[in-house]
């Protein structure tokens, strides 16, 4: 592959793999705030968004490391590889709590952590080009804001339903 296909394929593994997690990030929001079928059944999908992220993201993987192999590993700088390496860590140790129960990574603690450090490298990446990288980055960018005020919403009105019933 060419320099310019390896970037093409980050380009739409990125976006795939936002479209997945966006699903499973903010899901469960969703159906807290508008309970509808569709609402539902993307909340059931869960660990299929997940499943799906990590796919799409092994392939993003693969096309760093194509990228690397292109242009040499001195462009990779170590604190680069040191955080999405923990990231790609975290993302998969999400995605095996979903299907194992193990005492660390089965811990809400574990998994809200890794969400949002997940969510901020796809904010970082795409919040910032939401004036300037085209329609999709907007698309994206707004996306990527409006998760996390789904999330506070829904996590408010838990909280609120709990005083209630207190």
């Amino acid at each position: 592959m060419t320099e310019a296909e390896i970037r093409l394929l980050l380009r739409v593994t990125a976006r795939i793999s936002f479209v997945f997690f966006m699903g499973a990030f903010a899901g469960n929001a969703l159906l807290t705030l508008w309970p509808a079928d569709l609402s539902r059944k993307i909340a059931e999908k869960q660990r299929d968004f997940l499943a799906g992220l990590a796919i799409s993201h092994t392939a993003h993987l693969g096309g760093i490391l194509a990228l690397l192999m292109t242009l040499g590993w001195a462009h990779a700088s170590k604190s680069t590889l040191y955080g999405g390496g923990l990231v790609f860590l975290l993302l998969y140790g999400l995605v095996l709590s979903t299907f194992v129960r193990l005492p660390f990574i089965g811990s809400p603690g574990f998994q809200t952590f890794s969400y949002w450090a997940i969510w901020m490298v796809f904010a970082a990446g795409f919040i910032p080009r939401i004036d300037r990288g085209g329609l999709i980055y907007t698309i994206l960018g707004i996306a990527a804001i409006a998760a996390p005020a789904l999330r506070i919403a829904a996590y408010t009105r838990k909280d609120r339903r709990k005083a209630v019933a207190v």
